[in-house]
């Protein structure tokens, strides 16, 4: 299955030309999975993890369910020394679930469940997000994923 997480997200980055600005804190998306609403996403600062990645906790869910946390890692643009470099200038970026950090979402049944994998990527024109999600590792079912930064 990493396999086909590392095929899907060389051809989103590869097919988005375009460049974006990195996540700015404070930023609220409304997201969907398998083109089904599902509520909104808040991402806030969280740290600089070594290496090269932004941290942010997340809070997502639906407008009438208390929403779930989840920590997500942005990497940084080569060169860029902090997050705040980093979510000032136009950059291409990925976006993964934090390692042993709890990611928590409501999938396409409303029902509140740990993400097994989140796999993201910028778009470059519009700012929005787009990758995959996998609830459970028994289960082979992959949810396609969007968010729209709200205006």
């Amino acid at each position: 299955m990493d396999k086909l997480f590392s095929f899907v997200l060389a051809l989103l980055v590869v097919s988005f030309p375009a460049r974006a600005q990195a996540l700015q804190s404070g930023a609220t998306f409304r997201a969907a999975l398998n083109g089904r609403p599902e509520g909104s996403m808040r991402f806030q600062y969280y740290a600089t993890v070594p290496g090269g990645a932004c941290r942010y906790a997340v809070e997502w869910g639906p407008a009438s369910s208390p929403a779930d946390q989840c920590y997500l890692d942005e990497a940084t643009w080569i060169g860029h020394q902090s997050c705040v470099e980093n979510a000032l200038g136009p950059m291409d970026s990925i976006i993964v679930m934090a390692p042993g950090l709890p990611c928590w979402a409501y999938d396409t049944s409303d029902q509140d469940n740990p993400l097994f994998k989140l796999v993201l990527v910028e778009r470059g024109w519009d700012g929005g997000l787009e990758g995959l999600i996998q609830f459970s590792a028994a289960a082979p079912l992959l949810s396609g994923f969007a968010a729209m930064p709200d205006s």
